[in-house]
């Protein structure tokens, strides 16, 4: 199971990658058909003109349900990542709660040690606890870019 999420994640990063691509060329392709109406109405053909200027909305529009997309791949991918360390941390809970049933004997040592596991678990698979160092570096330079320091 974990071998098949690990394949869906990693095809679904790289058809988001593709179509972020895509977006760009298409966004590209948009910006020549802009010049190529401009050209055209410089040499009085308007015809040709409206005809660019349509290809080039059209292409502006493909660009943009493109990156939508990709959003929306990389978003599913993100959910799949975030399920994939929820199943993980279940079963490290499942463990747990097993080696804590086993402790029925009240030995206060082995509670503890079980105990102590649990919080390094935890704290292994919040992920906020890792990175408020770079939050509060991201909001300084933020805040500073503001001019208000």
């Amino acid at each position: 199971m974990n071998d098949q999420l690990f394949e869906q994640v990693f095809q679904l990063k790289f058809t988001a990658k593709q179509l972020t691509r895509q977006s760009h060329k298409a966004e590209k392709e948009s910006e020549k058909k802009k010049k190529l109406v401009l050209q055209c109405i410089q040499k009085g053909n308007l015809d040709a003109a409206r005809i660019h200027g349509s290809d080039a909305i059209r292409k502006k529009n493909e660009a943009l349900n493109l990156l939508k997309l990709s959003a929306k791949v990389d978003g599913i991918r993100s959910r799949l990542e975030a399920m994939k360390a929820t199943q993980q941390l279940t079963a490290t809970l499942g463990n747990i709660t097993k080696q804590l049933s086993m402790a029925e004997t009240l030995d206060i040592q082995k509670v503890s040690n079980v105990m102590e596991q649990f919080e390094k678990k935890i704290r292994g698979h919040g992920g906020c606890g890792r990175c408020h160092g770079q939050i509060n570096e991201l909001c300084y330079i933020q805040y500073g870019s503001a001019g208000r320091c």
